[in-house]
């Protein structure tokens, strides 16, 4: 069984207010990829996002990178196969509305990290709940070691 994290792109990996990756997202996903994780990459965008993400020199870690309009749930399940063990596998997000809540319907663990201007965006219910809650990226290691 393969373990994955799916990373949400804006505000997660990327902070779209000074063009600049969060603090410490290379090293993060350089250590994710040590510990045996198959790493996917989650945007909403257009080709303008493809050229950005090779800019910021971070493609080369994502088996695959998925960039649409609006990200739905079927994007996020499109990552998921029979091999995928689901209880050690992950999706990373700043929204509770999107990606806490398609990662808890899939059956994956859920880490919200309470950044950018999502961050008092609160879960209504059960569904949105996540698994985990971090304020740096960094805080991942911890979890999924």
């Amino acid at each position: 069984m393969k373990k994955i994290i799916i990373f949400d792109f804006n505000q997660t990996i990327y902070n779209p207010n000074d063009q600049t990756l969060i603090k410490d997202a290379s090293l993060v996903l350089k250590s994710l990829v040590k510990l045996g994780f198959d790493l996917y990459l989650i945007s909403r965008g257009d080709e303008t996002r493809k050229k950005l993400i090779d800019k910021l020199q971070i493609k080369n870690y994502f088996l695959r990178i998925i960039i649409s309009k609006e990200k739905s749930k079927q994007d996020f399940q499109r990552l998921i196969d029979r091999e995928v063990a689901l209880g050690s596998s992950f999706i990373v997000g700043d929204r509770i509305k999107q990606e806490i809540l398609f990662g808890n319907a899939l059956g994956l663990q859920t880490v919200w990290f309470k950044n950018g201007k999502f961050k008092n965006e609160l879960p209504t219910n059960r569904k949105e709940q996540p698994n985990y809650i971090i304020y740096r990226l960094i805080e991942i290691l911890r979890i999924v070691s």
